[in-house]
C-alpha cells in the first residue's frame, strides 16, 4: 500500500513523497458501534528513517489549533465577574450562550467581535504572536545512571540495591 496525501499532510513532507507499508490487521472493535464508520486499521512501515519520522511527529501533534489558552485567561475571569457562563468546545472554541445568541472564538480573528458583541474590553494582549498548531515542550527526563556493582548493596534476597546501607548486611 501507498500512503495518501493526508498521511504526507501528517508528517509534514511533499504531498507526492511515497510512504510504503503494509496492513497488518484490521483492529476489532465492539458490535454495538455503527457499521458506517471507517474501520482502525493496523499497519507496518517498511523501513526504519520512515517509521522514526511518524513516532517523532506524534510526540509534535497538537490536539488545539493554538495551544496557548493561557492567553484566554482575561477573558474566561471577565466572563466570570460578569456571572456569564462559558463552555470550552472540542478540539477549540470559548462559547458563551447570552440571550439566545451564541458567541465564540474559534480563531482568533474572533477576538473582537467577540468582546464587542458582550461588552468586554480588551483582555488579551497580543493575539498576533499566537501561532497556530505550535509543537508543545517536551518534559525531558536526566538520563539513567548506573550504579557500579562494587557500590551496590545485597539484600536479603539476594538482589542488589543501589541505596547505601546503612548497616552491613552479612
Amino acid at each position: 500500500m501507498e500512503g495518501t496525501p493526508a498521511t504526507n499532510q501528517i508528517l509534514a513532507r511533499p504531498l507526492d513523497t511515497a510512504l510504503q507499508f503494509d496492513l497488518a490487521h484490521r483492529a476489532i472493535r465492539p458490535r454495538s458501534l455503527p457499521q458506517d464508520k471507517p474501520e482502525d486499521l493496523i499497519c507496518r512501515i517498511h523501513n526504519f528513517p520512515q517509521y522514526a519520522n511518524c513516532k517523532t511527529s506524534n510526540l509534535k501533534a497538537t490536539v488545539l489549533p493554538f495551544t496557548k489558552t493561557w492567553a484566554f485567561r482575561r477573558i474566561t475571569k471577565a466572563l466570570m465577574e460578569k456571572n456569564i457562563k462559558f463552555r470550552w468546545n472540542f478540539p477549540f472554541a470559548l462559547v458563551v450562550q447570552q440571550q439566545g445568541k451564541a458567541y465564540s472564538i474559534v480563531t482568533p480573528v474572533d477576538v473582537p467581535a467577540f468582546e464587542e458583541a458582550l461588552g468586554l474590553s480588551d483582555n488579551v494582549e497580543d493575539w498576533t504572536g499566537l501561532s497556530m498548531a505550535s509543537p508543545r515542550q517536551l518534559f525531558q527526563r536526566p538520563r539513567w545512571q548506573r550504579t557500579p556493582k562494587n557500590r551496590r548493596r545485597q539484600t536479603p534476597s539476594g538482589l542488589y540495591s543501589s541505596s547505601t546501607p546503612k548497616d552491613k548486611v552479612t
